[in-house]
């Protein structure tokens, strides 16, 4: 799998990976600082936002402006998911493939392991790192403390990401030009052949994308509908061109650009948050016709004011009564002593973004993505070169058969005739 990363107007057509430096600076500086918080990345051309969540300075969730990882869809496409369980997740979280709660009921369903949900979860965060990291203009923003539970992975060393991302984005760039050499995946179709997928791929998602191939949905809307990211789709893409299953054709209409299909176009189009919906300004009302100011009416006459009333005589005053003796005031009782104040306890860390018991493990892990692409570059340069070989040996074989009969027409050619001895004639060979 991979992924394009670089710095070019048309994404998926250049083959250079070059990283926002700002931004590659801020997540080593934190990361050394075993910083907690997140990062805020605006993209300068579209206004983009993205957020980078650390944990003790380790990288566990991307969240992109506009984009939410549609799990269903990635697990139906792998067939994981069969229609049924699909549509009562889809039914829990109201129609939502994107919803952060699904990755927990399929695991509480046992239907998939926590294992398997994370190994998702670091595909999206992977690709869209590289996304945020490809844009050549970022406005950061550093908040501490901010964490979140959705989309996790356990806390990952950048450095470490730095490499996966840009080896994904190498390998992107070589496998999307085996498909096509003109049009990148945001304006390229693919055209079913009717050729059956070969039961050798061994690829589930193979079978899904063929199914869902047409001439007029680019590669990234095949790729949002099967949930996977562009890296994915690509890859899968080649090894059904490869087998002449689709071909690439060109859009038939305008790239669609106002939707973040797959997280690596984060940047390139610009789109509107969905808690952010423009509500239309409402029509200003007519104002109502001024009505004629009523006559004033004629002043009242003042009412006499009424006589003043005798004041009462004063009542004698009361005499007034002995008061009582003042009882004795009771002993003061002992204050109690205050109880001591009970220590506050510590604030507890969010499971999700707790530190990993083995961070090795997740290293090993992305190195061995690493491995795994070198291994598959060595196995294709093997097998090219060993085509080569094969090549070399048939045009071989068939120059020494060339030869073999030019020697014998010329031993046939300077072979001396036969003479008939008893007549003296040259004997023909026919």
């Amino acid at each position: 799998m991979a992924l394009t990363l670089g710095r070019h107007k048309h994404e998926g057509a250049a083959p250079g990976v070059t990283f926002n430096r700002a931004l590659e600076h801020e997540l080593t500086s934190v990361a050394a600082k075993s910083f907690t918080g997140v990062i805020e990345a605006t993209d300068h051309a579209t206004g983009a936002l993205a957020r980078l969540y650390l944990f003790e300075g380790g990288l566990y969730s991307v969240h992109l402006m506009g984009y939410a990882p549609p799990i269903v869809s990635r697990l139906a496409s792998s067939g994981a998911l069969d229609d049924h369980r699909r549509a009562r997740v889809l039914m829990a979280v109201d129609s939502d493939p994107g919803d952060p709660r699904v990755g927990a009921l399929i695991v509480h369903q046992d239907w998939i392991s926590v294992e398997a949900l994370a190994t998702l979860h670091q595909e999206y965060l992977l690709a869209s790192l590289g996304g945020v990291l490809s844009r050549p203009k970022l406005k950061i923003r550093r908040v501490a403390g901010r964490t979140t539970s959705a989309f996790c992975t356990l806390p990952l060393p950048v450095a470490t990401l730095f490499d996966v991302v840009r080896m994904r984005a190498q390998r992107l760039t070589s496998t999307w030009a085996t498909v096509s050499t003109d049009l990148p995946p945001s304006a390229c179709g693919l055209a079913p052949t009717g050729v059956a997928v070969p039961e050798s791929m061994g690829v589930p998602e193979a079978s899904a994308m063929a199914a869902a191939a047409r001439e007029d949905a680019s590669v990234d809307e095949i790729a949002l509908g099967m949930g996977l990211t562009r890296a994915e789709a690509v890859h899968v893409a080649a090894l059904l061109a490869r087998a002449d299953v689709v071909r690439p054709v060109p859009l038939p209409r305008p790239v669609d650009d106002d939707r973040l299909l797959v997280p690596e176009a984060f940047g390139v189009v610009r789109v509107v948050a969905p808690t952010a919906a423009v509500v239309p300004e409402p029509e200003p009302e007519p104002e109502p016709e001024a009505e004629p100011e009523p006559e004033p009416e004629a002043e009242a006459e003042p009412e006499p004011e009424p006589e003043p009333e005798p004041e009462p005589e004063p009542e004698p005053e009361p005499e007034p009564e002995p008061e009582p003796e003042p009882e004795p005031e009771p002993e003061p009782e002992p204050e109690p002593e205050p109880e001591p104040e009970p220590e506050p306890e510590p604030e507890p860390v969010p499971l999700v973004v707790a530190p990993p018991p083995a961070p090795d493990q997740h290293v090993r892990q992305l190195r061995a993505e690493v491995a795994r692409a070198e291994v598959a570059e060595l196995q294709e340069a093997l097998a090219a070169a060993v085509q080569s070989e094969l090549d070399v040996i048939a045009r071989t074989a068939a120059v020494r058969e060339r030869l073999r009969s030019a020697q014998s027409s010329l031993s046939e050619l300077e072979r001396p005739p036969a003479v008939d001895p008893e007549r003296g004639d040259v004997i023909d060979p026919e």
